[in-house]
């Protein structure tokens, strides 16, 4: 039998091809539950679906941001729930009548497995009162939100780091086939094939990769050499049609 978070509706997010979403993973909002969370799904293999998902885990660990996961339908299916219980029971915002309850909600809880530990509480346990429960352990929407940009750019920001590590530990390499070291002093080289190889195959390197992650439908800024626009529009949905001085149809005939 699914976890009632399983049951639970969902909204895909955009996410930009590149360095977070590969393999055709999906990542989704939960809806209509009282923790709010994440579920990453599909993709062509499990190691796409997992690399996605650590990368998160790995994102929320370096903004240190408690979560749990739930992992269901065979390793195709992960729910991530960042969650801020221990932070409101240190700031004292949990309310009494929950504590007393004396639960700690983690993933089997958030999930929809509860287990009470009074019978009082069992006895009058409600679908409200579970959800209620809940709900504290859930991150505002504000802050939801901005755990969702630390995911969605964070692989980014990383990926730009360690683009430019690979840059530092290149630029000993120059043109002219000599090299320096870390204070700058030059030391020609021979200019030898083996150097010019090494260039060649530098470049070569960068130019795939550049060609493998740049947009199909680039655009230079009007101000820029060979510029022509300050954005991109994309095309509407199809069926659905553009209409220009609106209202005035008829003039236009």
């Amino acid at each position: 039998m699914p976890f009632p978070v399983e049951r639970a509706p969902t909204q895909r997010v955009p996410i930009a091809k590149g360095l977070l979403c590969h393999g055709g993973v999906k990542i989704s909002l939960l809806l209509n539950y009282p923790v709010r969370g994440l579920v990453y799904e599909g993709g062509t293999s499990l190691k796409d679906l997992s690399d996605v998902v650590s990368k998160s885990c790995k994102c929320l660990q370096e903004n240190n941001i408690p979560f749990n996961v739930l992992i269901s339908d065979s390793g195709w299916r992960i729910f991530l729930f960042p969650q801020c219980y221990a932070e409101k029971q240190a700031l004292g915002e949990v309310s009494e009548e929950i504590l007393e309850t004396q639960v700690n909600p983690a993933v089997w809880k958030i999930s929809g497995h509860m287990v009470l530990k009074r019978k009082k509480d069992f006895e009058e346990a409600t679908e409200q009162y579970a959800w209620r429960l809940l709900a504290e352990v859930s991150l505002s929407e504000a802050r939801f939100k901005e755990v969702e940009d630390y995911i969605r750019w964070g692989p980014w920001t990383r990926g730009a780091s360690d683009l430019r590590e690979e840059f530092e530990a290149n630029k000993h390499v120059i043109d002219n086939g000599a090299v320096t070291d870390k204070n700058s002093k030059i030391y020609y080289g021979s200019n030898s094939q083996e150097d010019l190889d090494h260039i060649d195959r530098l470049i070569e390197e960068a130019e795939a990769r550049f060609e493998k992650f740049r947009h199909p439908d680039p655009y230079i800024v009007p101000w820029a050499p060979g510029g022509s626009k300050f954005c991109r529009n994309p095309p509407p949905y199809p069926g659905i049609e553009i209409v220009y001085n609106h209202g005035k149809e008829d003039d236009l005939q």
